[in-house]
């Protein structure tokens, strides 16, 4: 009798382990998405010229969406086309790997390069 009562105590003790354990807290964050808010301090030096265009012409226009190469039928060889591409064709979701094919093909930038997109366009494209 002893032995069922230490069998039945020991089943419930690791069932309220296994209980107290499997639930823990969930974080309340949302995910992050192309419309997460970007914090504006990580933002302060981002422009067309000291950042975006040196990742497009890096990852872009070295092969592909160029006039003698038209991929996809996009051009992003100028400060408007880019920032056409974002407001139009849904460029900072391509880059992320959150829409449609994840660009460039060769394989998705880092976080830290496409946040910089997020910031560029937060701060109304300047150049």
């Amino acid at each position: 009798m002893k032995q069922k009562i230490y069998l039945i105590l020991s089943l419930v003790s690791i069932s309220c382990s296994v209980i107290i354990f499997a639930c823990k807290e969930k974080s309340t964050d949302p995910p992050a998405t192309a419309t997460t808010p970007v914090a504006t301090d990580s933002c302060k030096n981002i422009t067309y010229t000291n950042s975006i265009s040196a990742i497009v012409n890096a990852n872009c226009t070295n092969s592909c969406h160029i006039p003698s190469n038209k991929s996809g039928n996009l051009l992003l060889d100028s400060k408007s086309a880019v920032e056409n591409a974002i407001k139009n064709n849904n460029l900072i979701g391509r880059i992320k790997g959150t829409s449609g094919n994840v660009m460039p093909p060769a394989g998705q930038m880092k976080d830290s390069t496409t946040k910089k997109f997020d910031c560029w366009k937060s701060k109304s494209y300047p150049n």
